[in-house]
């Protein structure tokens, strides 16, 4: 995602990589958060972050789900709300194979699938790479 987007970050910096099987907040997860800190990255503290969370299904609004909702996906925390709208939109327009929630950590949008394989995570990969490179670009300046 860093290199679908290269001006929003600064080249070398690395993530922050958090790992947990107790959190306060759903079940699991395993995320990093990457700094935007490059020369189109709007000013303030917004960060990439890519996550697998292990969720109650309810938390994502997905009653569909019976057991854990393992959502691997991406946020951009403290983005602004009317950029996160805009994102939204393009992605409904764009009908793009990507679900939308409401972030359950804060008040950003996420952008994620549900996955149960490592097949089902490497086309997430690829799936969620390509939307954030074709949408990425409106969380610059």
């Amino acid at each position: 995602m860093v290199d679908a987007q290269p001006d929003l970050f600064e080249p070398g910096l690395n993530p922050d990589v958090k790992t947990s099987e107790s959190p306060r907040n759903g079940l699991a997860f395993h995320r990093i958060n990457h700094q935007m800190t490059g020369p189109a990255s709007p000013s303030g503290n917004q960060k990439l972050n890519v996550h697998l969370y292990w969720m109650p299904p309810t938390e994502y609004d997905r009653t569909d789900i019976d057991g854990a909702l393992r959502a691997f996906g991406y946020k951009i925390k403290n983005a602004a709300t009317d950029k996160d709208t805009r994102v939204v939109e393009q992605t409904r327009a764009g009908d793009w194979a990507v679900e939308i929630s409401n972030n359950p950590y804060d008040s950003n949008k996420v952008f994620y699938n549900h996955v149960s394989s490592r097949a089902d995570i490497e086309d997430a990969v690829d799936t969620l790479v390509d939307h954030f490179a074709t949408v990425g670009d409106v969380y610059s300046k």
